[in-house]
């Protein structure tokens, strides 16, 4: 909420359509995600996630989605952090995180 109460994010709600829209989505879907692919789809967004199952839905529908290992990959093709920075971030995901990021060679690989 610190991010809302600051004005770098602003909540979104849904319109009466995008909810109508959400409840036709998958029941697989978790109700976030379903409501944010509803919002992306509606809004022309694209939608961001590390789940497989609402990534393949918004492959499917043709929703822009990206995942974490876009993320963290454009972080340094777009010059925002160093590759080297990015290589850090991931271990201390996966240190903080109790993960691992499959395609940790895919991010960093130019």
């Amino acid at each position: 909420m610190e991010q809302v109460q600051s004005g770098k994010m602003a909540l979104c709600p849904l319109t009466a359509e995008e909810i109508v829209q959400r409840l036709n989505l998958p029941s697989s879907l978790s109700d976030g995600e379903a409501e944010s692919i509803a919002l992306c789809k509606s809004r022309s967004a694209a939608f961001v996630t590390n789940d497989r199952r609402a990534r393949n839905y918004c492959l499917s529908a043709s929703i822009e989605v990206f995942d974490l290992i876009d993320l963290l990959r454009a972080l340094w093709k777009l010059g925002v952090r160093t590759k080297e920075d990015v290589g850090d971030l991931i271990t201390t995901i996966e240190a903080q995180e109790g993960t691992v990021i499959r395609g940790r060679e895919r991010i960093l690989t130019d």
